[in-house]
């Protein structure tokens, strides 16, 4: 049974799949979200448990992901995994104490154990 939710945020659909497939076996229902106007429509409904934010994205960019996470009260205890090719985004945003960031290629594992990282003890 799948106790937790994943949004997956990446335009690119193989990385998108293989969130899928990694998630998805320990546990994770995952949405998918293609470029940032699709996140925030998923993110009005219903706040995921970790959020997976690629930070070059259309339409909407990840830092504008994380300003409208910041700003919602429902919405601002919601980790999020930075996942970013460019590893000087890190310091540019402002990330919280319960974010984190992961330079691509990633590797399974750090998906895994990101993911799991965010929900820590509800495990």
């Amino acid at each position: 049974m799948q106790r937790f939710v994943a949004l997956v945020v990446d335009d690119e659909s193989a990385m998108r799949t293989l969130y899928e497939m990694i998630l998805g076996g320990v546990g994770f229902a995952v949405q998918h979200a293609a470029d940032g106007e699709q996140a925030l429509a998923l993110l009005e409904h219903q706040p995921p448990d970790v959020i997976f934010l690629d930070i070059l994205l259309p339409k909407h960019d990840g830092r504008e992901i994380l300003d409208y996470r910041d700003a919602n009260p429902r919405l601002r205890h919601v980790p999020v995994v930075v996942v970013s090719a460019h590893s000087h985004f890190r310091r540019l945003l402002a990330l919280g104490p319960e974010d984190s960031f992961l330079v691509k290629p990633v590797r399974p594992n750090q998906i895994r154990d990101a993911a799991l990282a965010a929900v820590g003890d509800r495990v």
